[in-house]
């Protein structure tokens, strides 16, 4: 107790201190309040940053994806055709004939080894040839129309088309034709003979497409008895292709005309034949 100071003179004391304190108390109520505000709303802004940047990221995943799925679509498609448009591998076959000039008689013989053929089978790399090719398509379709039904060239339908026929030929399904247009062609065979005779011998041809056909050019030789007979000579050939997408063997169609070299003598040799290549790639 302090000296002078009754017990009611300490409690008048005391509630002028709490009086006096009492705004002070308000206002850091006030500062809090305001101060929680304001990390509500910041927090809140920090809310909607995140939510707004996994709604742009899902959408850019989402385009990824799209793109993703798009490229490995055409990747696939381009795949495909790039395979279809080789073919290696081992073939068998045979031929049959005739000689004419001095001699005459049957030359027969059965063949085998390896060829490689190449098809001139559009992809994503010749991207400006076939659009310019579908537009040509799509240009004379609408002429056609024009000239049947009459109206004006719609260039919007005629883009329309060609962009659709385009995908479709880079992205769809390859679509496995018998007569595919030939390219290049390397073949080297072994020749069995039976006639005239027992002999064996090989030959390697070159051949290259034009339109629908290939030519080739070749020479070889066949050996039997103790006697060697060179041959040089062109062949005109078609190619099959009736089985198969990506993968499909090749049926090689030719006719053949040769000229023979036996001990200084020429003859001339005309032929047809066919070979079937089994297709490893």
């Amino acid at each position: 107790m302090f000296p002078g100071m009754t017990r009611n003179t300490i409690a008048v004391a005391l509630a002028c201190t709490i009086a006096a304190a009492a705004p002070a108390h308000a206002d850091f109520k006030e500062d809090a309040k305001a101060a929680a505000g304001g990390l509500k709303d910041k927090a809140k802004a920090a809310v909607d940053a995140v939510v707004s940047y996994k709604d742009d990221a899902d959408a850019a995943a989402k385009v990824a994806v799209k793109i993703i799925g798009i490229a490995g679509d055409v990747t696939a498609a381009a795949g495909n055709r790039v395979r279809r448009s080789i073919a290696f591998g081992p073939h068998a076959g045979t031929f049959a004939g005739t000689s004419f000039g001095a001699d005459t008689h049957l030359v027969s013989a059965v063949t085998f080894g390896l060829a490689f053929y190449t098809f001139d089978i559009p992809t994503i790399l010749d991207l400006d040839k076939l659009l310019q090719t579908q537009l040509e398509i799509a240009i004379k379709a609408e002429a056609a129309q024009i000239t049947a039904k009459g109206g004006i060239p719609d260039f919007e339908e005629i883009g329309r088309t060609a962009y659709a026929t385009l995908k479709e030929d880079i992205m769809g399904k390859i679509r496995p034709r018998t007569f595919e247009k030939p390219k290049l062609g390397v073949i080297v065979e072994g020749i069995a003979q039976l006639e005239p005779g027992n002999a064996m011998g090989a030959r390697a041809i070159v051949s290259y497409g034009i339109g629908p056909i290939a030519l080739g050019l070749g020479g070889g030789f066949t050996r039997g008895d103790s006697n060697t007979i060179a041959y040089a000579g062109a062949d005109i050939s078609l190619r099959l292709t009736p089985w198969g997408t990506s993968r499909t063997p090749v049926i090689d169609l030719y006719l053949r005309v040769d000229s023979a070299f036996d001990e200084g003598e020429r003859e001339y040799v005309m032929t047809v034949g066919g070979r079937m290549l089994l297709d490893l790639i």
